[in-house]
């Protein structure tokens, strides 16, 4: 797997087309504009910082705990699976996520599960176990990913000036 096909690998692992709706009402409860922004980049940081933790640890984190690539994979599967069941068939109590706590988020639900869920960070564990000679193409491959948003960010900052 090379620098391009990992990350549009990433990309669809992520959604991040599908996380949009999720964002805009978690966030949508914050009245204060300019505190919505500032809670959108910590939150994109902290799920940066999470994905680039399992992409350099997670290969150690597997031997810890005396995993192999294979365990992982079916895990990641069954994660997938269970995920795809819950959009089919959502529970009652409130979409797929459940309920949302109330107040400001950190960390939870923006950051980690909906940027750096379970099947990406399998999918980072899995690259830099069965290749960990390209650590190099998977850092590109990760922050490419996300610094796309803080570019976003700026570009919508800078039409808001100019109109």
């Amino acid at each position: 797997m090379d620098l391009l096909s990992a990350t549009l690998t990433l990309i669809l692992i992520m959604d991040p087309l599908g996380n949009i709706p999720m964002f805009l009402s978690i966030l949508n409860k914050i009245p204060d504009e300019n505190r919505r922004r500032k809670i959108l980049i910590r939150e994109l940081l902290l799920a940066l910082l999470v994905l680039l933790i399992f992409l350099f640890l997670g290969r150690h984190l597997l031997q810890w705990l005396n995993l192999q690539p294979q365990s992982l994979r079916i895990g990641g599967g069954i994660v997938l699976f269970l995920i795809a069941i819950k959009m089919i068939f959502p529970p009652p109590s409130g979409g797929i996520m459940g309920q949302f706590p109330e107040g400001e988020p950190l960390l939870v639900p923006l950051a980690v599960p909906l940027l750096a869920g379970p099947s990406t960070l399998a999918m980072l564990i899995l690259l830099s176990s069965n290749a960990p000679e390209k650590w190099i193409s998977w850092l590109l491959s990760v922050m490419s990913i996300g610094c796309r948003p803080f570019q976003a960010i700026r570009t919508l900052r800078r039409d808001r000036r100019g109109s």
